[in-house]
This record gives C-alpha cells, sequence and structure tokens, in this order.
C-alpha cells in the first residue's frame, strides 16, 4: 500500500486538461497493460514509466511484491485490476461514472 501510495507522490498533481476521470485511472493503471520485459525493470525505470503514466501505481504494487518474492492470488488480483481497470467488477475509480 506505501508504495502504491508513494507512486501518486511521484505522479505529482493532476494536470487539470482533459477527463480527470481519465487521468485518474491512467495514474492508477497507466496504458492497462503489463510492458512484457516489466519484470526484470530496475527501479529507475519503474519510476521513469510511472512519470509518464505508462504505467500507474497498481504496476508499482505489482513489482513491489515481485521483489519481495511474493507470489499467489495478490499477484494475480493486481494483474486484474492493471488490465480489467477493476476487480469484482468494482472499478479503482469508483467516484467517476463510466
Amino acid at each position: 500500500m506505501l508504495a502504491h501510495e508513494g507512486s501518486h507522490v511521484l505522479q505529482g498533481r493532476l494536470t487539470g486538461k482533459g477527463d480527470e476521470c481519465q487521468e485518474i485511472l491512467r495514474r492508477e493503471i497507466g496504458e492497462a497493460k503489463i510492458p512484457p520485459d516489466f519484470w526484470n525493470w530496475t527501479a529507475e525505470e519503474l519510476i521513469s514509466n510511472l512519470r509518464d503514466l505508462r504505467i500507474g501505481a497498481y504496476h508499482v504494487s505489482l513489482w513491489m511484491l515481485h521483489q519481495l518474492g511474493i507470489q499467489g492470488r495478490e499477484i494475480q488480483i493486481l494483474q486484474e485490476i492493471i488490465r480489467t481497470g477493476s476487480y469484482n467488477g468494482v472499478s479503482v475509480t469508483p467516484f467517476c461514472k463510466e
């Protein structure tokens, strides 16, 4: 959780340009995919892609769990969230209308 919330600090303030809900979703799940080489990224690559919004805060949580050697359901849940923007049908941006 700390890695996730810290990611938002690194992303900076919302730009106020365009659709705010889309910007918030992008900050959470980036481009909604897990790059093929993601598991081998350095921390520097992770931060750079986070700031460019190619990846989101959920990616950082996923990367951290992987670095710590954690396997199992937690990894699957984060991957689902990244790919769909939701978990069990609940959006990661619940205050935004779809």
